[in-house]
């Protein structure tokens, strides 16, 4: 769900949104948060490209517009799960619309969902209802409309009265006004119907937006997956040809330098082609993790002592500052490649003899894990395109790399459920922040990772 629009859903809420399998197609439907907020949900099936079946769904979110306030006196709601969202009457009369719409919809009474008279305080009103999103696997909503009819009657008896007065002589006068007044009375009618089939077609555009990227994201999962397969085969077969000169005996020294580089490159390679399948399989719903408590002080500090070992000769200092035995909600092996990816990148960045900080936070029910350090400074330009997959900017352009480890421990941070975002990056110190779920401490025989 679009969380900036719509807010983080509530376990009661997503229970509410669940259905018993995968829908094979588009659904629509509205919920009532515990705010009483409405919002409207559109389910879109995501479909395997393995088995061509749907496996998933991508459900988004946004504030209804039905219950929004409409010009010409017209008062709008919605009949949701047997219930009756009107705010802008009062009590009494929503009790009055109640009945009426709950005998409307009873069946018994078909015509009154297009049009029934109802009384209100003394008023004459005219009552619409509408279903919203037939044949859908969502509960049944339908919009509620009403509007005053107090300008037309009031029109009507004062047409009567000129016309007794006037007598045969005016007759032919109150007829033509009545024309005129029924072409009047009918305009809000019309405004209600433009407004409905305005909302329809910026549905109808959203379902198509959501259906192209879908479509999008799909392919490009797809052709990473199919690329990435291919160019493993040929990457191992050169790698073996390049095992066997390396084994040969009249190999001179510059030779072997060379072959040893070309070696040092197909490893490259397969790194970039193991990313690029993780991130194809993120891509298509398909990555599976494994998730329980997993403890982050350990999984840190194993990290920065891989990171000691690999590099020797440039290993830059680490201040680690993390509380003991800190817990998270994540899978260990994945939990432990993010670590280790803000880790190398701040290696690879960081000022040659200045050391890497690593500090970690609780507040507000998540756990932060900030990892920094010093050098040149992000150019402004590049800010935005920091996460993006192969991007490297100039700061980069002389550092090994291929651009893709900001990108993949976003997402799996973003998987389970926090985040990785750039806190600052100005001449002291370059800051990467990734958030985490947090949880209990485990017992003894759950906390090894």
């Amino acid at each position: 769900m679009n969380s900036r629009e719509v807010g983080i859903l509530t376990d009661d809420e997503e229970r509410r949104l669940a259905f018993p399998g995968v829908p094979q197609e588009q659904q629509s439907g509205y919920m009532v948060r515990a705010n009483g907020e409405i919002i409207e949900v559109i389910a879109t099936p995501i479909v395997s490209t393995e088995s061509g079946e749907p496996i998933a769904a991508l459900v988004t979110g946004f504030p209804a517009a039905v219950v929004q306030p409409s010009g010409a006196g017209l008062q709008r709601g919605m009949w949701l799960a047997g219930r009756l969202y009107l705010p802008s009457v009062s009590e009494e009369d929503r009790e009055i619309v109640r009945a009426e719409v709950a005998a409307a919809l009873s069946g018994k009474e078909e015509s009154a969902m297009k049009g029934r008279p109802i009384r209100m305080q003394g008023v004459e009103q005219m009552l619409f209802c509408e279903r919203l999103n037939p044949g859908s696997l969502f509960p049944p909503a339908h919009e509620v409309g009403i509007y005053p009819l107090t300008s037309l009657l009031a029109r009507q008896w004062t047409l009567r009265r000129n016309a007794a007065l006037a007598g045969l002589v005016l007759l032919g006068f109150g007829i033509l006004a009545s024309y005129y007044v029924s072409a009047r009375l009918a305009e809000p009618v019309r405004q209600l119907a433009a407004v409905s089939a305005e909302n329809r077609v910026l549905r109808q555009r959203a379902e198509a937006a959501l259906e192209m990227k879908s479509g999008e994201l799909a392919r490009t999962a797809r052709f990473s997956a199919d690329a990435s397969h291919q160019l493993k085969t040929p990457i191992a077969v050169l790698r073996a040809g390049l095992d066997e000169l390396l084994a040969a005996d009249d190999v001179s020294q510059d030779v072997r330098e060379e072959l040893s580089l070309l070696v040092h490159q197909t490893f490259r390679l397969n790194s970039i082609i193991e990313d690029l399948l993780l991130l194809s399989r993120v891509d298509s719903g398909r990555l599976q993790l494994t998730l329980g408590p997993v403890d982050l002080t350990h999984l840190v500090e194993t990290c920065v002592d891989d990171l000691q070992l690999l590099h020797e000769d440039n290993a830059p200092e680490t201040e680690i500052n993390v509380r003991p035995s800190l817990h998270v909600i994540g899978d260990p092996s994945y939990t432990m490649l993010i670590v280790q990816n803000l880790l190398e990148n701040a290696r690879k960045y960081g000022r040659r003899g200045d050391p890497i900080r690593v500090e970690t936070r609780e507040e507000q029910g998540s756990v932060s894990l900030t990892v920094a350090n010093r050098g040149e400074p992000i150019p402004r330009g590049s800010l935005e395109h920091i996460f993006e997959r192969f991007h490297r900017g100039s700061v980069g352009e002389n550092i090994p790399g291929h651009g893709l480890g900001l990108n993949l421990a976003r997402e799996l941070a973003r998987l389970h459920g926090g985040d990785l975002r750039l806190v600052r990056s100005d001449g002291e110190w370059t800051e990467f922040e990734a958030t985490f779920r947090p949880a209990q401490t485990p017992s003894p025989s759950l906390a090894a990772v």
